[in-house]
């Protein structure tokens, strides 16, 4: 998945901040997009006075080229520069998930830490990048012993981080885990399993598999209630306000695949037949205009 890494970059501690969390993004497969990769120094000193203009350009390109956002929100309050990265992706459509590492509350509601806004946008937040992965290595310990083996034997360092990013509730997603075959999973995968399991829920996490199916999911109801909608001889600007789409959105929308018949083939066909009827009715206006004026002067 190709995720855009948001966040202030102005102090040392921020910019390590975010090469540990690309570097952990990495490591579990990701495609990672940070700010501090997409411009240069040079070139914002090339750029001169369109420097802004060009920056945001830059990073509003890469947010949209994401299937989601990944937040630094540490503070008093959410960087500027991230708050506006947040309201834009959100906007699009584009799930972002927060991470507060800031034990200092600025919320404005009872129980909030964040700005209600910015908190409402998230898809989850995190309290630490590091949270899960510290009780993954409590866990691995304890069933190292329980077996009498070494901690690495049970997983290495590399799985435990692998698992802290994909959130594996099941033995066959623990086979997908970065070094985890099939005979470890089923070995050990039960306890760490739980307490992955236990730990989404207790955060209300939207891990990356719910969230690729759930996308599919959408996709496929906006395909059929498409094809319905044409079926029910409803205009494409009614269709596209009815699931908040634009125009552009309701053309380009993926098609079934080659057992199915596509979207376009399906307006195509419709366009055509409708097309027919109107010649059709034409002819038979002509040929009634024909008989009437033209057949009653031999007649």
């Amino acid at each position: 998945m190709r995720i855009y890494q948001a966040g202030p970059l102005f102090s040392e501690a921020e910019r390590e901040w975010h090469k540990a969390l690309k570097a952990r993004l990495l490591t579990a497969g990701h495609e990672v997009i940070w700010p501090g990769d997409l411009i240069t120094q040079e070139e914002i000193a090339e750029w001169g006075d369109e420097a802004p203009a060009r920056i945001l350009q830059r990073d509003l390109e890469g947010i949209i080229s994401c299937k989601a956002v990944v937040a630094l929100l540490d503070g008093p309050q959410v960087d500027d520069g991230t708050a506006f990265e947040i309201g834009y992706a959100y906007a699009k459509g584009i799930p972002v998930f927060g991470v507060r590492t800031d034990f200092r509350v600025c919320g404005d509601t009872p129980k909030g830490s964040l700005n209600a806004m910015i908190e409402g946008s998230l898809r989850g937040l995190a309290r630490s990048r590091t949270e899960l992965f510290a009780m993954l290595k409590d866990l691995r310990k304890k069933v190292a012993k329980q077996h009498g083996l070494p901690p690495f034997v049970v997983f290495q360092d590399p799985s435990l981080e692998d698992m802290s990013i994909q959130y594996p509730v099941t033995i066959e997603e623990m086979q997908n885990i970065t070094g985890v075959g099939a005979g470890k999973a089923r070995k050990f995968g039960a306890e760490f399993v739980k307490l992955i399991k236990r730990y989404v829920e207790e955060k209300d996490i939207v891990r990356p598999q719910d969230m690729v199916v759930k996308s599919v999911v959408n996709k496929s109801g906006n395909k059929v209630f498409v094809i319905q909608s044409i079926d029910r001889k409803m205009d494409f600007e009614d269709i596209a306000r009815a699931r908040d789409l634009d125009f552009d959105e309701l053309r380009i929308l993926p098609d079934f695949g080659s057992a199915e018949p596509t979207v376009a083939d399906r307006v195509s066909f419709r366009l055509s037949a409708r097309l027919l009827f109107i010649v059709a009715a034409a002819l038979r206006v002509l040929y009634e205009f024909w008989r009437e004026k033209v057949l009653d002067v031999f007649l």
